[in-house]
């Protein structure tokens, strides 16, 4: 069932923000359909909608039929629903979107933004970091709708009070990596010109390090917000400031001479300079640091981690095997006892919740609460919440839960399959009546689903390893089959309906070769180039599927499939709101290349007979957002 889980949360958290604070209505699914309550679970706006975003700044994107539009928290239509996608406002805009072409619009459904940018990331208030269609970057006066700083800038790396930091690729024409830096103020003054620093860090505490040469010798440059320098340091070795500054301190490496069993060896360590580049404290002992957050820093020493002060002495007796990544959040920190587990600690050092946790997820600390994760008899994932005065509120049953935690009072969480409200006392609030929403069940969708025909044979002996396989092997061809002879071919049967899953109906779809010679395939971790079609009100095929791509070489290998064989799959039936004509393109290896030492091989695309359906017009350009699940995931898209 985990599959099912992770996709069912991310359907029904899909638009962001996910709650206003401002407007207390929260999405509920009700038989598959989306309708809004408020904080005591009275149905405000019934589920009539296919999909629709939370409430923010007072309105909702939601979907009727195949197009979005918004409506306000008394459910009237106050923007119409003429776009294939829309997302939640931020600042008084909203990104709507139209043949994947993306139109920054205002509550009155006019433009906020020219159709030339291509993006909006709002950094305060009034003002945010644009991007045109050509992937130049500047800022922009969203209350005058001007340019601060030009759109002349490969990216802007942050904004910092009234400062920017911009970067231009650089004069090299050996290295695409090579880039060139500059600081401005906001209204497009340089303080800090190109070509001055090689590099220049983000500002933090008032100061960035930057890394430039000077008589030949390269060395960090600490400047501050006017770009004044501060000091400098040679970075001799492997010794330079890599961490901005923070709580007036920030980390560099030293290293130190040990004897070895035939001759000395370097051995690293970390210490902390100040903002006068006096090197204030180094333990050679302490092989990592943290910056300092809330006058308190973790350093690992051989045997763990323990909790340092300002004045670097240690905090408390404990020491710890893992510690957060970032240091404490209000003042509280997450650590990891050698056997004992998870517990929460201040930044005293004392334990405010025993540590006995499997896992305790890093959300919630700021409200006074945290979620604790057990696995439970067959493996799965459970959560459960706590109160930082280490009463727990709720046993672990929840699958999955709102990562940014409760917002006016109430947590978003699936348990049982169902989208379900938690209040602050542990108690459910609300439920889903049904667990298997219908929309989602029927492939009611609006973005394009990621293509999963899985197949496998004899594994390629040319090829490296370390792909995913697939436990769907070639079956032989009888007369039964009645499949057509001498050809390659894919048949997506329509007369006899199946399901996937547990109840999503589907049809059955062949590959066969009944040719005289085997045919190769590309494949991805046993993903076959096999995707879905349909027909826009264009008339041209377009893709509604998509095949992923992975970072990791060993992905990618060869399937055979000899002559007399076929392999099974199942394919969604699509049913959005307006009429098509589907297919399934399949591409596998030209036999004329094949095998050629010096040629790549090429591919030929072959195509299923047609069949109907119902498609929704974002299913042709909307890809949703996809994170790797662990490390071991090559997947980005």
């Amino acid at each position: 069932m985990k599959p099912f889980i992770f996709l069912f949360f991310a359907a029904i958290a899909m638009l962001q923000p996910l709650y206003a604070r401002e407007t207390p209505l929260f999405k509920i699914v009700d038989q598959g359909m989306i309708g809004y309550m408020d904080r005591t679970g009275h149905v405000v706006i019934p589920s009539v909608y296919y999909n629709g975003g939370d409430f923010a700044e007072g309105l909702a994107a939601v979907r009727r039929e195949g197009y979005f539009g918004f409506i306000d928290a008394a459910g009237r239509e106050v923007i119409p629903a003429v776009y294939d996608f829309a997302r939640s406002f931020d600042h008084g805009v909203a990104r709507a979107y139209k043949n994947g072409q993306v139109y920054f619009i205002d509550k009155n459904n006019e433009l906020a933004l020219d159709t030339a940018f291509a993006d909006l990331v709002f950094i305060n208030g009034y003002m945010a970091i644009v991007t045109t269609k050509t992937e130049k970057q500047g800022l922009m006066n969203m209350h005058t709708r001007k340019l601060l700083v030009d759109t002349l800038f490969e990216t802007i790396d942050g904004v910092y009070r009234n400062i920017v930091q911009v970067k231009i690729k650089g004069k090299s024409a050996s290295d695409p990596w090579d880039r060139s830096y500059a600081v401005l103020d906001t209204m497009g003054n340089f303080i800090v010109p190109f070509e001055k620093y090689t590099q220049i860090g983000p500002f933090s505490d008032g100061y960035a390090v930057a890394r430039g040469y000077k008589g030949g010798v390269e060395k960090n440059i600490v400047i501050d917000t006017e770009g004044k320098e501060i000091f400098e340091r040679a970075t001799s070795g492997q010794s330079y400031i890599y961490s901005s500054f923070a709580e007036g301190l920030a980390r560099l490496p030293l290293q130190r001479k040990v004897a070895g069993l035939y001759s000395e060896r370097d051995v690293s360590y970390e210490a902390f300079i100040d903002t006068g580049g006096k090197i204030v404290f180094a333990d050679t002992t302490a092989r990592y640091m943290q910056d300092f957050a809330r006058g308190r820093s973790f350093v690992y020493c051989y045997g763990g981690y323990y909790l340092m002060n300002r004045s670097f002495g240690q905090v408390g007796t404990d020491t710890f095997t893992q510690v957060p990544e970032n240091g404490f959040t209000q003042s509280y920190a997450i650590v990891k006892k050698q056997e004992a587990g998870y517990g929460i600690i201040d930044t005293n050092g004392v334990f405010v919740v025993a540590p006995k946790y499997e896992r305790i997820l890093e959300t919630g600390l700021e409200d006074g609460f945290f979620f604790f994760a057990v696995q439970d008899q067959e493996g799965a994932e459970r959560i459960g919440i706590g109160a930082l005065t280490g009463v727990e509120l709720l046993k672990p049953v929840m699958q999955d839960v709102d990562r940014s935690g409760f917002h006016n009072g109430l947590l978003k969480a699936i348990i049982d399959n169902k989208l379900s409200y938690i209040d602050k006392s542990g108690k459910i609030a609300w439920q889903e009546k049904q667990a298997v929403p219908v929309a989602w069940r029927n492939r009611n969708i609006d973005f394009m689903e990621r293509a999963g025909f899985y197949a496998y044979s004899e594994p390629d002996k040319q090829a490296l390893g370390g792909y995913g396989s697939s436990k769907n092997y070639p079956q032989r061809v009888t007369r039964k089959h009645k499949f057509p002879p001498a050809r390659l071919a894919v048949i997506v049967d329509t007369g006899k309906p199946d399901t996937l899953g547990e109840s999503n109906p589907a049809w059955n779809v062949y590959v066969v070769n009944t040719t005289t010679g085997a045919k190769l395939f590309g494949a991805q971790d046993s993903r076959l180039a096999m995707y879905v079609q349909a027909k826009g009100q264009d008339g041209t095929w377009k893709d509604i599927e998509y095949l992923p791509r992975s970072s990791c070489g060993n992905s990618y290998h060869k399937l055979a499939l000899k002559p007399g064989n076929f392999w099974a799959f199942k394919t969604a039936v699509y049913a959005g709101v307006y009429p098509a004509k589907f297919r399934i393109a399949l591409r596998y290896l030209d036999p004329a290349t094949t095998g050629k030492a010096k040629e790549k091989s090429k591919e030929i695309t072959i195509y299923s007979n047609e069949y109907e359906g119902g498609v929704n017009p974002a299913q042709f350009w909307n890809r949703n957002a996809y994170s790797p699940r662990n490390i071991m995931d090559p997947y980005w898209e």
